[in-house]
């Protein structure tokens, strides 16, 4: 039996940068002069979906040809969009950069090049960054899903991992999680000083997915400044405020959510075999309804839920899935749950699972994404342990379903 679930909200700080392209050109003019006339500039683009990323990609390009300079667009994302230079350019097209909409090219490249060798790791970048007068990165701060250390997602990562593209990817990643918290920081250390690196602009968002702040940092920078950035990051991030559940239901999952789909941090789950887990919160059991439509078919993280629908195996792109779980090698990730034909099966197994046999004992919260955490659905009974001040916005009421059993 599912049990009647009441609407509430978490009060969650969000501090928002209202003006962000005049906080980004002021920030950048302290590089004002740095680039000759004529000269190449590579602007280095991830695939995460950060607020208005088509804006300050042209931002960042109109500045670089106003001080006389050519840029263009590199992909910087590892082995993202299926893993080839098509693939990329599509990521990046969707995300609204194209070399329509920006007014420069994007040249895509997914072979990396090596260019040394780090106590036996293989260094790989793009080509384009290499032969380019002068490279700009521009990323997100925040904390990763896979390990934790004073360097997470960032400039160095992407220096590290998201410009060493396919190759420069796999290579790092095959010493699994344990080492990438001191490996990142060293290959982008190398990489400072074997590539033109002119800065990087960091990006914090809050949990509506609105820029929070921002700082251009120079490449010499990037290794001080960068921790500093995360703790800030660290404190915008949404959580459960639950230590403890039986049974979480998530709306969808997808790339635009979090990297792995559904964001460890949130869930408390890694499910990286050999690695500790989260203390919390603890949650018996995951339930995955639907992917995103930004996703495009990519269930990459699906392997840490227990149990998903039909339709999110029918509307899994297999070979993304697999080649980013072959890339990142957390092939725990990549692993189709049990499913069940509708919404309303889906969320009975897990709690006919879920070890809790008074339906009054059992603490089911149901969220939109692990990105959405200001309202969700939560069994009464979870009220009293909250760790954050919940308001009530609904009466106890029934999931409603419509007649093939899937939420209305």
């Amino acid at each position: 039996m599912i049990p009647r679930l009441i609407k509430v909200r978490q009060e969650l700080p969000a501090p928002e940068l209202k003006f962000v392209a005049a906080e980004l050109l002021l920030k950048l003019n302290r590089f004002a002069d740095r680039i000759k006339p004529g000269q190449k500039v590579a602007i280095a683009v991830g695939s995460r979906g950060i607020c208005g990323i088509d804006s300050l990609v042209k931002t960042v390009s109109d500045w670089v040809k106003a001080e006389q300079g050519k840029p263009l667009i590199i992909p910087a994302m590892g082995s993202h969009g299926a893993s080839t230079s098509e693939g990329q350019k599509k990521v990046l097209a969707e995300l609204g950069i194209s070399e329509k909409t920006i007014g420069c090219p994007v040249c895509s490249e997914i072979d990396g090049i090596q260019i040394g060798d780090l106590a036996g790791t293989k260094i790989f970048t793009d080509r384009f960054a290499l032969k380019a007068d002068h490279l700009i990165l521009l990323n997100r701060i925040k904390p990763h899903t896979s390990f934790h250390g004073r360097y997470e997602s960032g400039l160095c990562k992407m220096l590290a991992i998201g410009l060493g593209k396919r190759k420069g990817a796999a290579e790092i990643h095959q010493y699994g999680p344990g080492r990438l918290a001191a490996l990142i920081p060293q290959v982008a250390q190398y990489l400072v000083r074997k590539l033109p690196v002119l800065l990087g602009v960091a990006v914090l968002e809050n949990y509506r997915d609105q820029i929070a702040g921002l700082e251009v940092l120079a490449g010499k920078e990037f290794l001080s400044k960068e921790p500093p950035l995360l703790k800030r990051a660290w404190k915008l991030l949404p959580r459960l405020p639950f230590p403890e559940l039986e049974v979480l239901v998530v709306d969808e999952i997808g790339k635009d959510k979090s990297g792995t789909g559904l964001d460890t941090n949130v869930i408390g789950r890694m499910d990286l075999r050999g690695l500790p887990e989260p203390l919390q919160p603890r949650i018996r059991r995951i339930v995955v309804l639907g992917l995103s439509r930004k996703t495009a078919g990519s269930a990459y993280g699906i392997g840490l839920a227990d149990i998903t629908t039909k339709r999110v195996v029918e509307a899994m792109d297999l070979n993304a899935m697999r080649e980013n779980a072959l890339a990142s090698t957390f092939l725990e990730r990549a692993r189709i749950p049990v499913w069940f034909n509708s919404d309303r099966e889906a969320i009975s197994a897990a709690i006919q699972t879920s070890w809790r046999r008074s339906p009054t004992e059992l603490r089911l919260c149901r969220i939109k994404s692990t990105l959405e955490l200001d309202q969700f659905w939560i069994t009464e009974n979870l009220l009293k342990p909250s760790r954050a001040k919940l308001k009530i916005l609904s009466r106890p009421r029934k999931l409603k379903f419509d007649s093939a059993g899937n939420l209305s």
